[in-house]
Order: C-alpha cells, then structure tokens, then sequence
C-alpha cells in the first residue's frame, strides 16, 4: 500500500515496552518481556514497513549489559527518533519516564499499550486504523531534525562560509546562504 508507505517515509520509531527485575521471580517475567518485546517490533515493522524501528534497550537486555547504561543510551536515541512507539499493555515506570522525555523534546508519542500485552492479528481494519493514526502524528507534528550542539568555532566557520558564499557567488549560492542562516538562527535561538 503506496499511501501507508508514503505517510511513514524513514521516520525511527522508538519502540518501549516493559521490562523487568533481573532477580528472582522477576527474572522469569523479565524473559517474557524481552519476547513479546520482540514480537511488538515485528508487528510495528509489519505494519509500517518503512518504519526504522530501534530499541536499543531490547539490545542490551539481551545480552545482559548493566542497566544503567540501557537507561542512560536509550534515552540519548529516544531524543533522536522521530516517534515514540510504547507497547505491551501498561506503561512500566521507565516508560513513564520515557514518555515525560518523548514530550518535553517534542518527540510524538504512538501509545500501542491500550491493545495488550501482545501485539494484536493483524488485519485490514487495523492496519487502517493505526495508519491513519501515525499519519495525523506525523503530519500534524513538525519534523525534528537532530543535529548535535555545534562549538563557537562551528559557528564561528559557519559564520565564515556564509559571509564567503555572500561575498563573493552571490547568485550561485542564495539557496546554500539562505540554509546557512536557517542553521545559524537556529543556534542562536537555541542559545538565547
């Protein structure tokens, strides 16, 4: 379906979903999660084929990294996706905290959680229903581009370039010049 595809384009969609304790009876649950995590991103990939799907969380849980590094570089990729995708029947309190992170650096959230701890058959009926909802996410929300925190001296050369461009190929390169002073007042807006 040319149209589902177009909506999505090659946004990354943070997928979350509870996880658990490592120890004791928690660890059985622990397992279980980490499955149905599993069966959660091949759903959202099924039905979003364009979709990147990252969970980066999922990765480390797996291979049984500490948990504060899952927390600490989940978080540094979630502010980078372009959707927030949680699933698996209820928000677990890292989830709540990713959620509060999603909305304050203005990543839109796609809450799967209300279909269960696993992912629903899919179907024509659904399909339509959860791509029409990604396509209001995604069209009502401004693109975000990530870009990391530039120096002085980035600004400073970018400045440079600019003045460069400017000077001395003015006709050739207004639409380079006109780029440069869209990321220059966006630093200087994210400065002040």
């Amino acid at each position: 379906r040319s149209c589902r595809e177009s909506a999505e384009m090659s946004f990354v969609a943070f997928v979350d979903h509870p996880l658990g304790e490592t120890n004791g009876e928690e660890a059985i649950k622990r397992a279980d999660n980490v499955a149905n995590a599993g069966e959660w991103m091949r759903f959202v990939k099924t039905c979003f084929p364009s979709l990147i799907v990252v969970a980066p969380w999922h990765t480390y849980a797996l291979v049984g990294l500490p948990d504060a590094s899952r927390l600490v570089d989940s978080s540094l990729v979630l502010e980078r996706a372009d959707v927030y995708v949680p699933c698996g029947g209820v928000h677990s309190p890292h989830m709540k905290h990713n959620v509060k992170a999603a909305r304050r650096v203005g990543v839109p959230i796609f809450d799967l959680c209300s279909y269960g701890v696993l992912p629903p058959e899919i179907n024509e009926d659904l399909l339509q229903v959860l791509t029409s909802k990604l396509r209001k996410l995604i069209t009502t929300t401004t693109r975000r581009v990530w870009m990391p925190l530039l120096t002085p001296d980035d600004i400073d050369q970018l400045k440079r370039a600019r003045h460069a461009l400017y000077v001395h190929l003015p006709d050739e390169h207004d639409s380079a010049v006109a780029v440069l002073d869209r990321i220059l007042h966006a630093a200087s807006e994210h400065d002040g």
